[in-house]
């Protein structure tokens, strides 16, 4: 929203770096020495990256080619007036971010910097604590000198350590309990808001909070802390004994979730337990309609029990084959890393040799006297051969270690492609099992039906079989109907697992070569290339000063 419609050119960039840094520097006049509210823009931006990166010839360079937003982990945007959050959806690597001493009305448009584990909103005129539910790595949050009127809105930052709400307008005692579900805070402050001129401030707050440490700059003794237990005792114990339940009952959901992503990253949590027959359950409601009948939930039970055992052999099978996956994948990825290590080596030790050389061929132009051009000359030759023979090595180990990753890369993914075949090919084989089981439930349930469906015929059935089905035509329908409906949720079922196997499958295979391949060899081939090109420019200069 906050974008320039026009294209950023680089001497907008550099005229505005010095600008940002001096006024950084000084913190006494706001951005382009203006005092007007603004908003955060592509200049901004840019000159916040470039003003924070590297200097001199490296900065030179990231001027030249550019820094990528998405690899920028530390950000300050402090003292800039900036009116409205915005335009930071690119900083997805975001680890820390200042925006202190703004016009800040609203927290808003932080949601894809997931990564943030630092933020600072001090200073600014937000008068809600909101919009964060998605900074679940957040660990520092400063929201000091606002208008905050109520604390909320932080429920999601299970990993919160440090919280900063001093000299906001906090007038109620009681809402520091919200904090009490934060059990990593270690750090809070409160100065400056009006609960704090409440008498019984510190020791209620280190009663009800009895894992903080500190509490506005000042640690929290054990005598304190035990005085103000002892004066709130009987009401924190009932806090307590409520955190625990609720504590153990959060801990079984999160044991849950886990192994709930655990079996769907091994593509068998449709099978788990019972859930493949009450999803056919769900799914068949004609089939519901025979349950009241005598002996039919006979006939059932035993359709689970055989149902439940093929979907255990299914569920053990998948998981045993997704242990070999893995394992097929961390071997790949220690290879990967094997490989790039000896790459790396190998290339820093033909840059000290080459480093080793250039400081002796400078120190021999140093001592050489500037009228013997002719040595100078060969020096300066010799140095330029070394630089491309220099260049000559890297590439040419490059090469061979593209060519080796893409190898491994390539035998890596028909390995897992004939991994998930295998694995498919025997879900089938226990899927088939199912649908013999459904099958024979099917014969049994119409052969346990038929004398009503008789009954039905001479028109004397019982009242409840009359209710349940007005004629024989309608029970054969609801058979057959039935039949199709557990046929269809077993297709179903197959077809899920087999595309969601296929698809990952595909998508690592993939991301392996855009990453390992192709984007690590474009890196690489930059890397060589942007140092030589130093190297090259810095010898052009030697060859002016010979000139």
């Amino acid at each position: 929203m906050n974008v320039e419609s026009r294209p950023l050119s680089s001497k907008t960039v550099e005229e505005s770096i010095p600008v940002f840094e001096t006024f950084q520097g000084t913190r006494t006049q706001r951005l382009w020495g203006t005092k007007e509210p603004t908003i955060i823009t592509q200049t901004l931006l840019r000159a916040a990256v470039y003003a924070q990166g590297p200097k001199e010839e490296a900065g030179r360079i990231a001027r030249v080619e550019g820094i990528d937003f998405a690899i920028v982990e530390n950000l300050a945007l402090n003292f800039q007036n900036i009116l409205r959050i915005g335009n930071l959806d690119e900083f997805r690597n975001l680890r820390k971010l200042q925006l202190d001493n703004n016009l800040i009305e609203k927290i808003e448009n932080l949601d894809r910097l997931v990564n943030l584990t630092w933020l600072d909103l001090s200073f600014n005129r937000i008068e809600k604590i909101e919009n964060l539910e998605d900074l679940q790595n957040l660990e520092d949050i400063s929201l000091f000198s606002n208008q905050i009127k109520k604390i909320e809105g932080l429920c999601s930052l299970k990993k919160l350590k440090y919280l900063s709400l001093g000299k906001n307008l906090l007038a109620n005692l009681t809402d520091v309990l919200y904090l009490r579900q934060f059990r990593s805070l270690n750090s809070l402050t409160l100065e400056g808001c009006p609960l704090t001129t409440d008498p019984n401030y510190k020791s209620y707050v280190c009663a009800f909070l009895s894992e903080l440490q500190y509490l506005d700059y000042q640690r929290i003794r054990e005598h304190m802390r035990h005085a103000a237990y002892m004066k709130y005792q009987m009401t924190v114990d009932q806090f307590n004994e409520k955190m625990r339940e609720s504590l153990e009952i959060e801990q079984h959901c999160e044991k849950r979730r886990r192994e709930a992503e655990y079996h769907a990253s091994a593509f068998v949590d449709e099978v788990e337990g019972d859930s493949l027959y009450e999803s056919i359950l769900h799914a068949d409601p004609d089939g519901q309609r025979f349950l009241p009948l005598p002996l039919v939930g006979e006939i059932v039970e035993q359709y689970r029990d055989k149902l439940a055992d093929s979907c255990r052999m299914l569920f053990q099978f998948g998981l045993e084959e997704h242990t070999k996956r893995q394992h097929e994948e961390n071997c790949l990825r220690a290879a990967l890393k094997d490989v790039k290590d000896a790459d790396r080596r190998a290339g820093m030790k033909l840059i000290e040799e080459f480093l080793d050389y250039k400081q002796k061929a400078l120190h021999r132009l140093e001592s050489i006297h500037e009228t013997q051009t002719s040595v100078m000359e060969e020096i300066l030759a010799d140095y330029r051969e070394e630089i491309h023979e220099l260049w000559d090595h890297l590439m040419a180990n490059e090469m061979v270690i593209s060519e080796q990753i893409e190898e491994v890369c390539n035998e890596f993914g028909r390995n897992i492609r004939e991994m998930v075949a295998y694995f498919l090919e025997g879900s089938q084989n226990y899927l088939m099992k199912c649908r013999e089981a459904a099958n024979n439930f099917h014969d049994r349930l119409v052969e346990a039906t038929l004398p009503y469906a008789e009954r039905l015929t001479k028109s004397d059935p019982s009242d409840t079989e009359q209710l349940l089905f007005p004629d024989r035509e309608t029970m054969a329908n609801c058979l057959a109907l039935s039949k199709e409906k557990q046929s269809t949720r077993i297709d179903r079922c197959e077809e899920s697992m087999s595309k969601r196997a296929r698809e990952w499958c595909d998508q690592l295979i993939a991301s392996l070569h855009q990453e390992e391949v192709l984007q690590r060899h474009l890196n690489r081939v930059t890397e060589i290339n942007l140092f030589v090109d130093n190297q090259r420019t810095e010898l052009d200069s030697y060859d002016l000063g010979v000139i």
